[in-house]
């Protein structure tokens, strides 16, 4: 019996060599400062995350595209936001149904809605402008 065991897990554990899982590198990203946001379609995950500075300012969104098959960087852009100073939390990373245009929101002041295409993460459009006030949830 102890033979046979021994057996299944060599077996099992050749099966399983090498690396099934890997992680995506995210130049400049600070995690106590900010999480990134994901979303995934076809096999390309989208990543995006402000970069901050030392003194823990941020004016810059980073923004990627990977191959999960490949495990490689497709796109990489470097896009101008809304300076902020300290902590930052967005609302998320969204990609369209059909697959051609992400939105990334940040939905506190100063607000900021993004919308990128995902096909080369150009902006089509932004707004400044959050579609709820203060006074909108009393």
């Amino acid at each position: 019996m102890k033979s046979l065991t021994s057996c299944i897990f060599l077996l099992a554990s050749s099966l399983c060599w090498g690396q099934s899982e890997f992680t995506i590198p995210l130049a400049k990203a600070n995690s106590a400062l900010a999480l990134p946001s994901m979303a995934a379609h076809d096999g390309v995950v989208y990543v995006a995350y402000r970069s901050f500075d030392l003194l823990r300012f941020s004016n810059k969104l980073e923004v990627a595209a990977y191959d999960l098959n490949t495990h490689k960087e497709l796109q990489h852009a470097t896009i101008s936001v809304p300076k902020v100073h300290g902590a930052r939390a967005s609302e998320g990373l969204f990609l369209s149904k059909d697959g051609q245009t992400l939105a990334y929101a940040e939905l506190h002041e100063p607000g900021l809605i993004l919308l990128l295409a995902a096909k080369n993460l150009a902006e089509i459009r932004r707004s400044n402008v959050l579609p709820y006030t203060s006074q909108d949830h009393q």
